[in-house]
């Protein structure tokens, strides 16, 4: 991670609307630890699991009443909503 604080907004929509919310969000935070997301867990103890249930998470976000979650993950905040995602380092 970086001294600056810097964001990364992704749709949830268009391109990613099949993607599952959980699968996006890690792929967010890898991008900012500079690996892969398959990588993750093993490269640096990320897991989101731990943070939060990704199954639960996808039927949320997935949803069709509007929902807004934050999560703290790891010194990443995280907030999504039915259209976006924001990963920002904390």
């Amino acid at each position: 991670m970086g001294e600056s604080s810097e964001t990364i907004e992704v749709s949830l929509r268009d391109e990613n609307r099949n993607s599952k919310p959980s699968l996006v969000t890690t792929e967010a935070i890898a991008t900012f630890e500079e690996v892969e997301p398959e990588s993750l867990s093993i490269d640096r103890g990320i897991r989101l699991y731990d943070h939060v249930d990704p199954d639960a998470l996808d039927k949320l976000v997935s949803g069709d009443g509007d929902v807004s979650v934050r999560l703290d993950i790891e010194g990443y905040q995280v907030e999504m909503t039915n259209s976006k995602l924001t990963v920002e380092e904390a």
